[in-house]
């Protein structure tokens, strides 16, 4: 049995598949130390990313609604989340008592990502089912089912599966890159579907579909090598791609702009869904003219719209839930300070375009909906405080058009549970569900589903 000073140098010394190895499969330590470790900054900021990521998934192997036995190991998983999904530069940083604590938003390992993206399809699809979508998801989800957990990797037998998977006419995505670049690559029938949005990337057109020239060369060899990041270069990867498509003569281009975060290997997956929507639509085999149809069929990307603003959503309500259980006081200042930087970053440009509409709405609805115990220490920085008085003109001016005021005034609904007959009194004011039979709970957009689901937490 490991001490707890022991399985601290381990953590900090093993390699990943060592600390993989004890953690998950020995288990010959005391949970009570591990607890110790992952609760003190200190300990933790001498462990590797790529550990605290597995600490994380043994400790939470799901998300669970609850207050949290592992608060640091929260902070890094929703400053990681938020950062990822939203798009976060800098850091988190603050101090409690004589703590100094830094979390940095930016760079997750690709199966990180991976799994991220693969959750909000699913989640996606769930709610706006379509067999486009269904397509897509269960391509990420047998991509994720290869990965290597925390890392940028795919499991020894991953190629053979994906040469499999492409050769019966399913669509196959995977993560790829070279060194501290992550991009996204699908193959797709007669075409390859190729995004990257950073580093050697076109910055107008940053994803591109091209048509395979030999697909004789698409085998289990060819799915090996671009399912790693052992590349030095961008040029490496390309050389290998080229023996399959021409670099040259795209088919069809989506224009995407220049990646602006640390999150190569997210914003990369999440792109090219558009590109897949129009190839889905349009079949494995068309022709050019069949795949341009599909592609004006699209031009005003209202599905690819759809998806990226059901996935910011998503990440804010998950984000108000983790405030509402928070009750540590180091996890209160935590979250004040990462929805400070969530809305200094994304409150629109006030320049009246639709996303900076999108963007105001979003954070000004996002304050508001943030439990009072972290707004307060959120009001206590004069300079948010300037930001928020702007934002409340900019939403004010946006909202007297809005057609939806009247659903905004203080209501009561009476909402039947998912497992009985007893209704329950559900209070919403601006829109959000405020409590069930008067017990508070997070301030969740209305509607009938969503009153279930807190019913059943709540009621």
């Amino acid at each position: 049995m490991l001490g707890k000073q022991q399985l601290l140098s381990g953590l900090k010394e093993w390699s990943f598949t060592q600390i993989e190895q004890t953690i998950l499969k020995d288990k010959n330590f005391n949970e009570a130390d591990l607890l110790a470790i992952v609760n003190d900054y200190d300990s933790l900021k001498t462990i590797h990313q790529q550990a605290i990521s597995l600490l994380y998934r043994y400790f939470n192997p799901k998300r669970e609604w609850k207050t949290s036995q592992t608060p640091l190991l929260e902070m890094y998983y929703a400053v990681s989340k938020a950062g990822h999904v939203l798009g976060l530069s800098g850091l988190i940083q603050f101090q409690v008592g004589t703590t100094q604590y830094r979390f940095d938003p930016e760079g997750e390992y690709s199966s990180v990502s991976l799994q991220y993206i693969t959750e909000h399809l699913a989640l996606y699809n769930q709610k706006h089912p379509s067999g486009v979508c269904e397509a897509i998801t269960e391509a990420y989800q047998f991509s994720l089912s290869l990965s290597h957990a925390s890392t940028n990797h795919y499991h020894e037998i991953a190629g053979k599966f994906f040469a499999n998977h492409y050769q019966a006419g399913k669509l196959v995505y995977l993560s790829s890159g070279w060194y501290k670049h992550g991009i996204g690559i699908a193959l797709y029938g007669d075409y390859l579907i190729y995004c990257n949005r950073g580093q050697a990337g076109d910055q107008r057109f940053g994803c591109k579909v091209f048509r395979i020239k030999d697909k004789s060369k698409i085998n289990q060899e060819f799915f090996n090598k671009i399912g790693t990041w052992h590349f030095k270069s961008a040029t490496e990867l390309h050389n290998l791609l080229s023996t399959v498509i021409d670099f040259d003569s795209p088919t069809l281009k989506f224009r995407c702009k220049g990646q602006r975060h640390g999150t190569c290997a997210y914003v990369n997956a999440k792109s090219i869904v558009e590109a897949l929507i129009v190839m889905i639509q349009a079949g494995p085999y068309s022709s050019k003219a069949e795949l341009d149809e599909a592609y004006n069929t699209e031009y005003k990307r209202k599905k690819y719209k759809c998806f990226t603003s059901f996935v910011r959503d998503l990440e804010i309500d998950e984000l108000i839930v983790s405030m509402f259980y928070a009750q540590n006081i180091e996890l209160l200042h935590f979250y004040a300070h990462l929805a400070k930087e969530i809305i200094r970053q994304h409150h629109g440009k006030g320049r009246g375009y639709i996303k900076d509409n999108e963007e105001i709405k979003r954070a000004y609805n996002f304050y508001h909906r943030i439990p009072d115990k972290v707004k307060r220490l959120m009001d206590n920085d004069h300079s948010f405080a300037q930001i928020m008085r702007e934002l409340k003109v900019q939403y004010e001016k946006i909202s007297c058009t809005s057609t939806d005021n009247l659903s905004k005034w203080p209501h009561v609904e009476y909402v039947r549970g998912y497992e009985t007959h007893h209704r329950y009194k559900v209070n919403i004011d601006n829109g959000h569900i405020v409590s069930i039979n008067d017990n508070p709970t997070p301030k969740m957009r209305f509607s009938f589903r969503q009153a279930r689901e807190l019913i059943s937490v709540f009621g």
